[in-house]
């Protein structure tokens, strides 16, 4: 009797069952990551439409010392969690993330213990509202934040 036939068959076999394996691995592991990219971009949507339609601030007033108190003033509804503040000195920046005090919707407040870098002449101070949004709103995480940058306010000293 001659056997090598089976065993040809049998190999054959098993290769075809190795690689319609690797292929639904793949295929799900494309499909998973293609509908968490979508989610994503769905919640990267949502957020920029709040912040072009719900974020608007303006600095009323800068109090210029070693530590700057701005008067910060929310112009619609959306509370807004973090601040970017920006300092500018001709052709020098400051950078500074003021966190921990949430400016509600039509609410005026005032930012206070930003150090100022600049000794003297302080030009512009401009200030990023960052805002933080939840689920029901997202799909693809519980929470996330976003810098709101178009809705930026600035005040020229």
């Amino acid at each position: 009797m001659n056997k090598s036939g089976i065993s040809q068959l049998i190999a054959s076999i098993l290769l075809v069952v190795f690689i319609i394996t690797i292929a639904i691995i793949i295929f799900s592991f494309m499909s998973k990551t293609a509908t968490q990219e979508t989610t994503k971009s769905v919640d990267k949507a949502l957020a920029s439409d709040v912040c072009r339609e719900n974020v608007k601030i303006r600095v009323n007033s800068v109090d210029v010392g070693e530590d700057l108190k701005i008067n910060l003033e929310n112009l619609k509804g959306q509370d807004i969690t973090d601040f970017i503040i920006r300092l500018e000195k001709e052709n020098q920046v400051d950078i500074t993330k003021k966190g921990g005090q949430i400016l509600g919707g039509y609410e005026e407040i005032i930012l206070s213990g930003i150090e100022n870098k600049f000794d003297v002449g302080l030009e512009i101070v401009k200030v990023i509202p960052q805002i933080t949004l939840q689920r029901p709103e997202l799909t693809s995480m519980s929470e996330g934040w976003w810098l709101c940058s178009d809705q930026m306010a600035v005040y020229k000293i």
